[in-house]
């Protein structure tokens, strides 16, 4: 399996133990290769379901270089970064040195310091003792940390190729530890416009040696057409250390709990066990069904489609609430990177740490914050004065500009954190953009899609309302209770006191604002203010400018594209 194209680096010609080198005096090309995981039953290769291990631009492998004659360490994890087409990404260079080997590891580590080694040998054991303290550190939850474990090293000394001053190094990486892989019965879809994937979320609770086991979702395997005779199963991927004893177990709900057979193995480096899971009652489907607006999403990436009975909605690990499937192109902004064509989500709660309170006199579920000082970018301001609604609404940079923010302002920072160091239950798969922090028009984008008038029609903000927070108050009101009533049902929150009859004069009225990255032009305070949208259960909903700093002035909720 290849799994890189060739590097082309300078090449020192110097054969001295002096080892400066000299550019541009010849070519040091590297190939790398790697050998899958082997059966534990069988000298055969896994099946990775489409999930072969490969390169994409952007990932980092790390290089050592070591000297036989005295063992000192010429290279010190240096990391090569994936162009697309070879391994020149972040224009670092490998060079020639006489009596040297060179030993490469991936996934790339920049906290894996070695200062020292004995020999060849003695740096690997010291990678592999790095990426072995990683694995105790993950514990029983790989559903985020599996990729950044799955150590592969390989190692290689320079050779001829072409003429003498053209040399090569041919690294064949293989894995380090040893893995368990579950393949799951699913209820799966597919979405044909997106030719996208996805399956139900469903309880598993798996068991290693009697504890409780998060592993890595992998993927989703098919057999068949999508339709009526057609299956589908979720594949899940947990490393464990090589030569030692392990009891999978567990227990899987599809509607009626199944017990699993417990299996007990033993696996060598670099070998794996696969457990098929084919019990009685286990769901497997696959049909077609495009996702929707209000579909919930799940910390493992699957998806339970918002118009199932309330006895269907799995509540645990479900994230967020799906608010647009449509001309969906999320990106950082720079040419080249990924983009997340699928969905956007809501997350199910605003963002806060378990030592803030609520905000006195908004909803009991609002956590108001500063937005942060920061000087405005050019383009990034829609004037305080405007009531242009397109400029609003097709206000859709949040990820590139939460990504251009996040180390300069306050609440991009604190989005950030949001699965990870607070609002842990929230935690975003990997297959994501991660959480980050909309602009103003992916928030009116969020109210739009469950804009529902007071007569149980459809509503959404126009450009004569989207300001006016005394217009359409009934049918604002109505979106807004749509909206809450969709999150309440996995346990979601916003504005959490709607009252009964909320644009009745006598009802109490509550409050919650949401921080957009979208920030306010203004000649005469050009740095003062950022765009939110404020809800309120009596309907006065609009967009409105908010100062960055002093009184906190508005909530975070963050959202995510897949």
């Amino acid at each position: 399996m290849i799994l890189a194209a060739a590097f082309v680096a300078g090449c020192s010609q110097n054969d001295e133990l002096d080892v400066t080198p000299v550019e541009n005096e010849g070519q040091l090309t590297i190939h790398a290769t790697a050998s899958d995981f082997v059966s534990s039953d069988a000298d055969t290769r896994i099946i990775n379901e489409g999930a072969d291990t490969q390169f994409e631009a952007g990932d980092k492998i790390g290089i050592f270089a070591i000297r036989s004659t005295d063992n000192k360490l010429l290279v010190q994890n240096m990391p090569l970064e994936y162009a697309g087409a070879d391994w020149t990404g972040n224009d670092n260079k490998v060079y020639y040195y006489k009596n040297t080997s060179y030993v490469a590891y991936s996934p790339y580590d920049e906290n894996l310091s070695i200062a020292s080694a004995d020999n060849q040998a003695s740096l690997q054991e010291q990678i592999k003792e790095h990426f072995t303290q990683k694995l105790e550190a993950a514990g029983n939850d790989q559903s985020i940390a599996y990729p950044s474990l799955d150590l592969m090293l390989a190692s290689a000394e320079p050779t001829d190729i072409g003429n003498a001053n053209t040399k090569s190094l041919s690294f064949d990486f293989k894995h380090q530890l040893a893995l368990m892989e579950i393949e799951v019965p699913v209820k799966a879809y597919l979405d044909t416009d997106k030719n996208f994937i996805y399956a139900e979320p469903f309880t598993k609770d798996f068991t290693l040696s009697g504890n409780s086991l998060t592993m890595y979702p992998l993927s989703i395997k098919t057999e068949g057409v999508a339709g009526e005779d057609a299956k589908a199963y979720s594949l899940f991927r947990f490393l464990v250390k090589p030569e030692m004893a392990y009891t999978l177990g567990g227990e899987l709900k599809y509607g009626a709990p199944i017990q699993l057979e417990e299996k007990t193995v033993n696996l060598e480096t670099g070998k794996y066990m696969k457990y098929t899971i084919n019990a009685e009652g286990a769901e497997s489907s696959y049909t077609e069904r495009a996702i929707a607006v209000g579909d919930y999403y799940y910390a493992d990436g699957s998806i339970c489609p918002g118009t199932n009975d309330g006895n269907n909605i799995i509540k645990e690990n479900c994230i967020g609430i799906i608010f647009a499937t449509d001309n969906v192109s999320v990106s950082n902004g720079m040419d080249g990177s990924k983009k997340y064509t699928n969905g956007k989500v809501l997350a199910l709660e605003n963002y806060h740490t378990d030592e803030m309170t609520s905000t006195v006199g908004a909803s009991t579920s609002s956590y108001y914050v500063n937005w942060g000082a920061h000087e405005v970018e050019e383009g990034n301001a829609i004037d305080k004065n405007s009531i242009d609604y397109d400029a609003f609404s097709g206000k859709l940079d949040g990820y590139a500009k939460t990504m251009d923010f996040a180390f300069s302002v306050e609440a991009v920072q604190n989005v950030l954190k949001f699965g990870k160091e607070s609002n842990k239950a929230y935690a975003a798969p990997i297959s994501s953009t991660g959480w980050y922090m909309p602009s103003i028009g992916e928030l009116i984008e969020v109210f739009n899609a469950f804009g529902k008038s007071s007569d149980g029609g459809t509503y959404s903000l126009t450009s004569s309302d989207f300001k006016e927070n005394n217009v359409n108050a009934g049918n604002k009101s109505a979106t807004l209770l749509n909206l809450r009533n969709k999150l309440v049902k996995v346990d979601g929150e916003l504005l959490q006191e709607f009252p009964d009859s909320p644009t009745s004069s006598t009802s109490k009225n509550y409050t919650d604002r949401w921080w957009s990255t979208t920030e306010v032009g203004d000649a005469d305070f050009p740095d003062k203010q950022t765009w939110v949208i404020e809800l309120k259960t009596n309907g006065q909903v609009k967009v409105l400018n908010r100062d960055k700093t002093g009184a906190q002035q508005a909530s975070i909720r963050p959202i995510l594209a897949f």
